[in-house]
């Protein structure tokens, strides 16, 4: 009956999880480390594959801590 309405099976089975988004966070830090390898470490062109401003991509490399 609680599945019907709606109630997600990680809070039905009482799954612990990450706390403040650290999921989130690690998975965006996998998807820049790829993309800057596959644009040789060129954040321009990293940032054009990725389609943001470069200016972004920095923002987003000094939050996740990609040096």
């Amino acid at each position: 009956r609680r599945i019907a309405t709606g109630v997600a099976a990680s809070d039905l089975l009482q799954e612990d999880r990450a706390e403040d988004g650290r999921d989130l966070d690690d998975a965006e830090r996998a998807a820049l480390r790829r993309v800057l390898t596959r644009a040789g470490g060129n954040v321009s062109q990293a940032a054009d594959l990725l389609g943001i401003s470069r200016a972004t991509l920095y923002r987003k490399m000094k939050k996740l801590s990609i040096n």
